[in-house]
Protein backbone atom coordinates (compact mmCIF):
# COMPACT_ATOMS: atom_id res chain seq x y z
CA UNK A 1 0.00 0.00 0.00
CA UNK A 2 2.92 2.57 1.02
CA UNK A 3 4.54 1.79 -2.72
CA UNK A 4 1.27 2.34 -4.20
CA UNK A 5 0.73 5.63 -2.53
CA UNK A 6 4.00 6.36 -3.03
CA UNK A 7 3.29 6.24 -7.05
CA UNK A 8 -0.07 7.98 -7.12
CA UNK A 9 2.31 11.04 -5.33
CA UNK A 10 4.81 10.77 -8.74
CA UNK A 11 2.20 10.43 -10.96
CA UNK A 12 0.39 13.53 -9.66
CA UNK A 13 3.81 15.34 -9.47
CA UNK A 14 4.53 13.93 -13.08
CA UNK A 15 1.22 15.47 -14.27
CA UNK A 16 1.73 18.80 -12.63
CA UNK A 17 4.96 19.31 -14.24
CA UNK A 18 3.54 18.64 -17.83
CA UNK A 19 0.98 20.81 -17.07
CA UNK A 20 3.41 23.67 -16.06
CA UNK A 21 5.57 22.71 -19.12
CA UNK A 22 2.65 22.73 -21.16
CA UNK A 23 1.89 26.45 -20.45
CA UNK A 24 5.33 27.63 -20.74
CA UNK A 25 5.28 26.13 -24.12
CA UNK A 26 2.60 27.91 -25.13
CA UNK A 27 3.92 30.94 -23.83
CA UNK A 28 7.78 30.71 -23.54
CA UNK A 29 8.04 33.90 -21.39
CA UNK A 30 5.59 32.46 -19.20
CA UNK A 31 7.09 33.03 -15.81
CA UNK A 32 7.37 29.53 -13.59
CA UNK A 33 4.40 29.02 -11.67
CA UNK A 34 1.09 27.23 -11.74
CA UNK A 35 -0.73 27.83 -15.67
CA UNK A 36 -3.55 29.97 -15.45
CA UNK A 37 -5.85 31.25 -18.05
CA UNK A 38 -6.32 34.95 -18.56
CA UNK A 39 -9.58 36.37 -17.99
CA UNK A 40 -11.50 37.05 -21.46
CA UNK A 41 -11.61 41.09 -22.00
CA UNK A 42 -15.06 39.94 -23.52
CA UNK A 43 -16.95 38.68 -20.54
CA UNK A 44 -20.19 41.07 -20.23
CA UNK A 45 -19.59 41.35 -16.11
CA UNK A 46 -21.98 44.84 -15.69
CA UNK A 47 -25.25 46.68 -16.35
CA UNK A 48 -25.26 46.76 -19.97
CA UNK A 49 -28.31 48.41 -21.91
CA UNK A 50 -30.36 45.69 -23.48
CA UNK A 51 -32.11 47.95 -25.73
CA UNK A 52 -31.46 51.37 -27.29
CA UNK A 53 -33.76 53.57 -29.31
CA UNK A 54 -32.70 56.19 -31.29
CA UNK A 55 -34.53 58.59 -33.15
CA UNK A 56 -33.18 61.23 -36.10
CA UNK A 57 -34.57 63.29 -38.38
CA UNK A 58 -37.69 61.37 -38.92
CA UNK A 59 -35.90 57.38 -38.61
CA UNK A 60 -36.03 55.32 -35.57
CA UNK A 61 -33.18 52.93 -35.24
CA UNK A 62 -33.74 50.01 -32.46
CA UNK A 63 -30.47 48.39 -30.93
CA UNK A 64 -31.03 44.88 -28.86
CA UNK A 65 -28.13 43.00 -27.42
CA UNK A 66 -28.52 39.63 -26.28
CA UNK A 67 -26.07 38.12 -23.50
CA UNK A 68 -25.97 34.43 -22.08
CA UNK A 69 -23.31 33.28 -20.09
CA UNK A 70 -21.18 36.86 -19.80
CA UNK A 71 -20.87 36.96 -23.35
CA UNK A 72 -22.48 38.58 -25.98
CA UNK A 73 -24.36 36.67 -28.44
CA UNK A 74 -26.76 39.19 -30.83
CA UNK A 75 -26.92 42.22 -31.51
CA UNK A 76 -30.01 43.01 -33.93
CA UNK A 77 -30.31 46.68 -35.65
CA UNK A 78 -34.20 47.53 -36.90
CA UNK A 79 -33.90 50.41 -38.81
CA UNK A 80 -36.71 52.02 -40.59
CA UNK A 81 -35.26 53.23 -42.83
CA UNK A 82 -32.60 50.36 -43.72
CA UNK A 83 -33.70 47.14 -42.45
CA UNK A 84 -33.13 44.94 -39.83
CA UNK A 85 -29.31 43.72 -39.80
CA UNK A 86 -28.44 40.79 -37.61
CA UNK A 87 -25.23 40.27 -35.59
CA UNK A 88 -23.89 37.05 -34.55
CA UNK A 89 -21.02 36.38 -32.50
CA UNK A 90 -18.42 32.96 -32.01
CA UNK A 91 -16.18 33.02 -28.95
CA UNK A 92 -13.35 30.12 -28.36
CA UNK A 93 -13.07 27.61 -25.49
CA UNK A 94 -11.49 30.64 -23.68
CA UNK A 95 -14.09 33.27 -24.35
CA UNK A 96 -12.26 34.79 -26.92
CA UNK A 97 -14.29 36.48 -30.11
CA UNK A 98 -13.05 34.82 -33.05
CA UNK A 99 -16.40 35.34 -35.22
CA UNK A 100 -18.61 38.28 -35.87
CA UNK A 101 -20.92 37.82 -38.89
CA UNK A 102 -23.11 40.37 -39.92
CA UNK A 103 -26.80 39.32 -41.96
CA UNK A 104 -29.61 41.29 -44.01
CA UNK A 105 -31.90 39.27 -46.30
CA UNK A 106 -31.15 39.89 -49.71
CA UNK A 107 -27.34 40.50 -48.53
CA UNK A 108 -24.30 37.72 -48.57
CA UNK A 109 -23.09 37.72 -45.30
CA UNK A 110 -20.52 40.14 -43.70
CA UNK A 111 -17.84 37.87 -41.45
CA UNK A 112 -15.23 38.99 -39.53
CA UNK A 113 -12.77 36.31 -38.00
CA UNK A 114 -10.26 37.66 -35.28
CA UNK A 115 -6.57 35.19 -34.66
CA UNK A 116 -4.67 36.22 -31.41
CA UNK A 117 -1.02 35.71 -30.34
CA UNK A 118 0.24 33.77 -27.53
CA UNK A 119 -0.19 37.00 -25.38
CA UNK A 120 -3.83 36.98 -26.61
CA UNK A 121 -3.52 40.08 -28.29
CA UNK A 122 -5.51 40.86 -31.92
CA UNK A 123 -2.96 39.64 -34.19
CA UNK A 124 -5.10 39.17 -38.04
CA UNK A 125 -8.47 39.87 -38.82
CA UNK A 126 -9.99 38.46 -42.09
CA UNK A 127 -13.11 40.07 -43.45
CA UNK A 128 -15.08 38.62 -46.16
CA UNK A 129 -17.14 41.07 -47.44
CA UNK A 130 -18.69 42.43 -50.87
CA UNK A 131 -17.29 39.33 -52.86
CA UNK A 132 -13.80 40.15 -51.51
CA UNK A 133 -11.69 39.36 -48.65
CA UNK A 134 -9.80 42.23 -46.27
CA UNK A 135 -7.23 41.44 -44.17
CA UNK A 136 -5.45 43.59 -41.44
CA UNK A 137 -2.43 42.07 -39.26
CA UNK A 138 -1.32 43.41 -35.77
CA UNK A 139 1.96 44.02 -34.52
CA UNK A 140 2.62 45.09 -30.89
CA UNK A 141 5.73 46.57 -29.58
CA UNK A 142 7.71 45.70 -26.02
CA UNK A 143 4.91 47.62 -24.05
CA UNK A 144 2.21 45.29 -25.67
CA UNK A 145 0.68 48.38 -27.63
CA UNK A 146 0.09 48.44 -31.37
CA UNK A 147 3.02 49.17 -33.01
CA UNK A 148 2.08 48.68 -36.60
CA UNK A 149 -0.95 47.88 -39.17
CA UNK A 150 -0.89 46.17 -42.30
CA UNK A 151 -4.21 46.41 -44.37
CA UNK A 152 -4.84 44.27 -47.61
CA UNK A 153 -7.49 44.10 -49.72
CA UNK A 154 -9.23 45.57 -53.07
CA UNK A 155 -6.02 46.25 -54.64
CA UNK A 156 -4.86 48.53 -51.54
CA UNK A 157 -1.79 47.92 -48.88
CA UNK A 158 -1.86 50.44 -47.04
CA UNK A 159 0.52 50.40 -43.74
CA UNK A 160 -0.06 52.36 -40.68
CA UNK A 161 3.05 52.51 -38.03
CA UNK A 162 2.11 54.17 -34.66
CA UNK A 163 4.35 56.18 -32.39
CA UNK A 164 3.53 57.14 -28.43
CA UNK A 165 4.89 60.33 -27.11
CA UNK A 166 3.74 60.68 -23.61
CA UNK A 167 0.13 61.11 -24.30
CA UNK A 168 -0.03 61.57 -27.62
CA UNK A 169 -0.08 58.26 -30.69
CA UNK A 170 1.09 59.55 -33.82
CA UNK A 171 0.08 57.24 -36.30
CA UNK A 172 0.88 57.28 -39.97
CA UNK A 173 -0.61 56.09 -43.20
CA UNK A 174 1.26 54.98 -46.29
CA UNK A 175 -1.58 53.94 -48.64
CA UNK A 176 -0.42 51.75 -52.34
CA UNK A 177 -2.72 51.25 -54.60
CA UNK A 178 -2.57 48.75 -57.61
CA UNK A 179 -2.46 49.74 -60.98
CA UNK A 180 -0.63 52.97 -60.95
CA UNK A 181 -2.90 54.24 -58.39
CA UNK A 182 -0.80 56.17 -57.04
CA UNK A 183 0.49 56.30 -53.25
CA UNK A 184 -1.30 58.20 -50.13
CA UNK A 185 0.24 59.22 -46.94
CA UNK A 186 -1.63 60.30 -43.88
CA UNK A 187 -1.20 61.33 -40.32
CA UNK A 188 -3.47 61.11 -37.49
CA UNK A 189 -2.49 62.47 -33.82
CA UNK A 190 -4.39 61.39 -31.12
CA UNK A 191 -3.96 63.13 -27.46
CA UNK A 192 -5.50 61.56 -24.10
CA UNK A 193 -5.76 62.60 -21.12
CA UNK A 194 -4.43 60.93 -18.03
CA UNK A 195 -7.59 59.20 -17.72
CA UNK A 196 -7.03 57.25 -21.42
CA UNK A 197 -10.04 59.07 -22.87
CA UNK A 198 -9.37 60.81 -26.44
CA UNK A 199 -9.34 64.47 -25.64
CA UNK A 200 -8.15 65.66 -29.54
CA UNK A 201 -8.05 63.96 -32.89
CA UNK A 202 -5.74 65.92 -35.65
CA UNK A 203 -5.94 64.76 -39.33
CA UNK A 204 -5.26 66.59 -42.58
CA UNK A 205 -6.13 70.35 -41.20
CA UNK A 206 -9.07 68.77 -39.52
CA UNK A 207 -9.42 68.32 -35.46
CA UNK A 208 -12.00 66.92 -33.48
CA UNK A 209 -12.21 67.45 -29.94
CA UNK A 210 -13.92 65.76 -27.26
CA UNK A 211 -14.61 66.26 -23.55
CA UNK A 212 -16.47 63.38 -20.98
CA UNK A 213 -19.07 62.44 -18.22
CA UNK A 214 -17.99 60.03 -15.32
CA UNK A 215 -19.85 57.64 -16.77
CA UNK A 216 -19.84 54.05 -18.21
CA UNK A 217 -18.83 53.78 -21.28
CA UNK A 218 -19.54 50.35 -22.81
CA UNK A 219 -18.89 51.04 -25.78
CA UNK A 220 -15.75 51.26 -25.75
CA UNK A 221 -15.75 47.49 -23.80
CA UNK A 222 -14.49 44.79 -25.86
CA UNK A 223 -17.65 42.83 -26.56
CA UNK A 224 -19.61 46.31 -27.70
CA UNK A 225 -16.85 48.55 -29.65
CA UNK A 226 -16.83 46.49 -32.61
CA UNK A 227 -20.41 46.73 -32.72
CA UNK A 228 -20.86 50.03 -31.11
CA UNK A 229 -23.73 52.32 -32.61
CA UNK A 230 -22.38 55.55 -34.09
CA UNK A 231 -24.01 58.85 -32.26
CA UNK A 232 -21.54 61.48 -33.37
CA UNK A 233 -24.29 62.40 -36.17
CA UNK A 234 -27.29 63.15 -36.94
CA UNK A 235 -28.04 59.96 -39.22
CA UNK A 236 -29.99 56.97 -39.51
CA UNK A 237 -28.03 54.87 -37.13
CA UNK A 238 -25.80 52.29 -38.43
CA UNK A 239 -22.86 49.79 -37.21
CA UNK A 240 -19.65 48.18 -38.41
CA UNK A 241 -17.69 45.19 -37.43
CA UNK A 242 -14.49 46.57 -39.20
CA UNK A 243 -12.42 46.43 -36.20
CA UNK A 244 -9.54 48.48 -37.40
CA UNK A 245 -11.42 51.55 -37.17
CA UNK A 246 -11.90 51.03 -33.16
CA UNK A 247 -8.34 51.58 -32.21
CA UNK A 248 -8.69 54.96 -31.12
CA UNK A 249 -11.50 54.16 -29.06
CA UNK A 250 -10.29 51.48 -26.93
CA UNK A 251 -8.78 53.63 -24.21
CA UNK A 252 -12.16 55.76 -23.73
CA UNK A 253 -13.61 55.13 -19.98
CA UNK A 254 -16.56 57.41 -20.37
CA UNK A 255 -19.47 58.76 -22.70
CA UNK A 256 -18.55 61.39 -24.50
CA UNK A 257 -20.12 65.13 -23.82
CA UNK A 258 -19.10 66.81 -26.97
CA UNK A 259 -17.10 65.33 -29.80
CA UNK A 260 -16.82 68.28 -32.77
CA UNK A 261 -19.75 70.01 -33.07
CA UNK A 262 -21.70 67.77 -31.03
CA UNK A 263 -23.22 68.44 -27.85
CA UNK A 264 -24.56 65.26 -25.47
CA UNK A 265 -26.71 65.97 -22.61
CA UNK A 266 -27.38 63.11 -20.11
CA UNK A 267 -30.48 62.73 -17.73
CA UNK A 268 -28.33 59.78 -15.75
CA UNK A 269 -24.74 60.22 -15.76
CA UNK A 270 -23.69 57.10 -14.20
CA UNK A 271 -25.61 55.04 -15.90
CA UNK A 272 -27.31 56.98 -18.73
CA UNK A 273 -31.28 56.21 -19.95
CA UNK A 274 -31.37 59.15 -22.06
CA UNK A 275 -28.98 60.72 -24.73
CA UNK A 276 -29.78 63.93 -26.54
CA UNK A 277 -27.21 64.85 -29.13
CA UNK A 278 -27.10 67.94 -30.69
CA UNK A 279 -25.17 69.30 -33.57
CA UNK A 280 -25.96 71.64 -36.71
CA UNK A 281 -27.81 69.17 -38.47
CA UNK A 282 -30.12 68.26 -36.08
CA UNK A 283 -30.76 66.57 -32.43
CA UNK A 284 -31.34 62.66 -32.13
CA UNK A 285 -32.46 61.51 -28.84
CA UNK A 286 -31.37 57.45 -27.67
CA UNK A 287 -33.05 55.94 -24.78
CA UNK A 288 -31.40 53.18 -22.98
CA UNK A 289 -33.06 50.34 -21.25
CA UNK A 290 -31.47 48.02 -18.90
Amino acid sequence: LKHISQMKKLLLLAAAALTVVACKKDNDETPPGPCIEPASPYTVAFDYPKTIVSEENGSTSTITYTVTDLLLRTVTLQNTQKGLKTFTFTYDNNKYLTEVKEEKAGTVPTILKLSYNKKKQVERTLMSQYGGVFTSTFSYDTHDRVAKLVFEGAGTVATTQYEYVNNTVIATKVEVRDNGGGTFTNTNTYTFDDNGNLLEDKSLGWTATYTYTTGLNYNAHPAFKIIAPEVGSISPVEMSINYDRRFRYVAQKNFPNKAGVAEYGYNNVNKPTQIVIKSVAGTATQTLTY
